[in-house]
């Protein structure tokens, strides 16, 4: 604990007249008191282990005929000034023992403990972290992170643009009054040296069910929108 003296003690001590051992006594006074954190006041054995000063009974004399110091009715001395300098010693308490919880605090954290629970702080972190990674939705939109959700779409938007393509290619030939669409009965496309099963047409690579003249019973060509062949006509 530090002794704290104002900057113009000197001058008081010389308005006051003190002799240099009157002090240096009242300096080793307050030393004597800081240093225990008591209250301000000294017996005739403090004095004794306190005081150095060869002039030490003089000094008290004058120190109490100034003012500076005040004999009790018990017979020991209370030291008032620059009393109001020095922190009391609730005060001095308090702040060591918010220094000690500090220093407590940082020991823990340093070596990777929560100074509140005492948990290990680096295992705690690792599972917290495992837990939000478990639970975190990897196909999440906006998420900018990939995922099995993130494959789906895209698998999704591959599949719209092939539907989209096709479409455009039947838009473009004109084939519009072509015959409704059904898949081979073995639901795969035809292979190119697959025979073509009865009833069925091939369209843009796929199977269409064909279509017979109403006159002649002969089979039509997808092309010719009417029911009939040209020549059949009546």
């Amino acid at each position: 604990m530090w002794l704290k003296l104002s900057d113009d003690f000197g001058d008081d001590a010389a308005r006051a007249g003190l002799s240099d051992a009157s002090v240096r006594t009242h300096i080793e006074a307050l030393l004597w008191i800081m240093r225990r954190e008591g209250e301000p006041v000294l017996d005739r054995r403090d004095l004794r282990r306190a005081l150095e000063s060869s002039q030490a009974e003089e000094a008290v004399a004058q120190l109490l005929a100034t003012g500076w110091w005040q004999r009790l009715d018990d017979g020991r001395f209370r030291v008032l000034q620059s009393m109001n300098d020095q922190l009391e010693p609730e005060v001095i308490v308090r702040r060591r023992e918010a220094a000690a919880e500090r220093q407590r605090r940082k020991r823990l954290k340093a070596v990777g403990l929560d100074p509140d629970t005492g948990e290990d702080v680096s295992r705690r972190d690792v599972t917290r972290d495992s837990l939000r990674d478990a639970t975190r939705d990897p196909g999440r939109a906006g998420t900018g992170r990939g995922g099995s959700g993130e494959a789906l779409r895209a698998a999704g938007s591959g599949a719209r643009d092939t539907a989209d393509l096709r479409l455009s290619l039947v838009s473009a030939d004109g084939a519009d009054n072509w015959p409704p669409l059904r898949p081979i009965p073995d639901g795969h496309p035809p292979l190119a040296a697959t025979p073509r099963p009865a009833g069925y047409v091939s369209v843009q690579g796929q199977l269409a069910t064909s279509r017979e003249c109403r006159v002649c019973g002969d089979p039509l060509d997808h092309a010719v929108p009417e029911d009939t062949h040209p020549a059949c006509e009546p």
